[in-house]
C-alpha cells in the first residue's frame, strides 16, 4: 500500500531531507546550510512516492508563494512537516503505531493469506530481551 516493501508495512517516513554540497564556483544557487568547514550546502526533500502524489494533487493555498505553486520539491522542511499534519499518514507512520497493534493487524491478514507476512517492529534501544521474546 505504501509502495516500499512486498510485507505488511505501515509508512516509515513521508519525507526526509537531504544535503548537496554546493560548488564554490557556482554563483547563482541557494545556500541553506554551512557546515564547520564552511563549506556551504543545499538542501532538499526525498519524498515517498504516495506523500508526493498526495501533495501534487492537494489544491491548498499553503503550497504557493507570491501566488504561483511551489514545486514540491521545492517546498520547505516547516511545511512538509506542516501539510504531513494535514496528511492521511499522519499519526500512522511505523513510529506512531504502538507493536501490540501492528500484530493484531498481521494477525488479522495473515488469515487471508497463502504465505507468511513480514513486518518491522520498531522497538527503543533499551528493549529488554524478555520483550522481545513476548514480541516473537
Amino acid at each position: 500500500m505504501t509502495q516500499s516493501t512486498s510485507g505488511l508495512e505501515p509508512l516509515f517516513l513521508p519525507y526526509y531531507m537531504r544535503r548537496k554540497k554546493i560548488n564554490p564556483n557556482d554563483k547563482e544557487v541557494r545556500i541553506d546550510f554551512t557546515d564547520q568547514n564552511g563549506d556551504t550546502w543545499q538542501e532538499f526533500a526525498i519524498l515517498h512516492p504516495k506523500f508526493k502524489l498526495w501533495l501534487e494533487v492537494t489544491e491548498d493555498p499553503f503550497i504557493y508563494k507570491d501566488g504561483k505553486r511551489v514545486s514540491v520539491e521545492d517546498i520547505d522542511k516547516d511545511h512538509l512537516e506542516f501539510m504531513f499534519k494535514r496528511s492521511p499518514w499522519y499519526g500512522s507512520t511505523a513510529n506512531d503505531i504502538d507493536w501490540k497493534k501492528r500484530i493484531e493487524i498481521q494477525a488479522i491478514i495473515q488469515k487471508y493469506t497463502t504465505n507468511a507476512i513480514s513486518s518491522t517492529i520498531n522497538l527503543p534501544n533499551n528493549v529488554k530481551q524478555e520483550k522481545v521474546t513476548e514480541i516473537y
